[in-house]
């Protein structure tokens, strides 16, 4: 029987998610999705990640949007629409993070860098506040690489 009945939650999301990011996103070659120790200090907080605190997190990731549990549920679309806005990574609340790549090895290299993000900044953190990379420097890596604009 499937996971999920109705709306009930019952079991791993990744029974029918992954599956369906892979017909919804036809680019999309790999997903992990984990539980990583730093990400899920974020995930348990709801709080939100600040990629643009290093250069490489802000290039592979631009965006790490943060999605309820309840995302998990077969009614559910804002993971889809988080991934369809051009987030190759969601934090799902109290749960894990997902991860996508065109293949395995950018999957990898984005859940790295995400999770070494989440790693500065708690550690950051107890030195002082957390600077992060000015809105010029932004535009710079954005013509640099040609990025157009970053996910919402």
């Amino acid at each position: 029987s499937p996971p999920f009945s109705g709306s009930q939650y019952q079991g791993s999301g990744n029974t029918w998610l992954i599956p369906e990011i892979y017909r919804r996103f036809p680019t999309v070659n790999a997903v992990i999705m984990t539980q990583p120790m730093y990400l899920m200090a974020f995930a348990v907080t709801g709080k939100e990640i600040d990629v643009r605190t290093i250069p490489e997190s802000w290039l592979l990731l631009r965006k790490i949007p943060v999605v309820p549990a309840t995302a998990l549920t077969l009614e559910k679309e804002e993971i889809f629409a988080k991934l369809a806005a051009g987030s190759p990574a969601v934090l799902i609340c109290n749960d894990s993070v997902l991860v996508t790549g065109e293949n395995l090895l950018q999957a990898f290299d984005r859940l790295e860098g995400a999770e070494m993000t989440a790693r500065s900044l708690i550690v950051g953190q107890s030195l002082g506040p957390v600077k992060p990379i000015s809105s010029q420097d932004i535009s710079e890596l954005q013509k640099a690489f040609g990025i157009a604009e970053c996910p919402g």
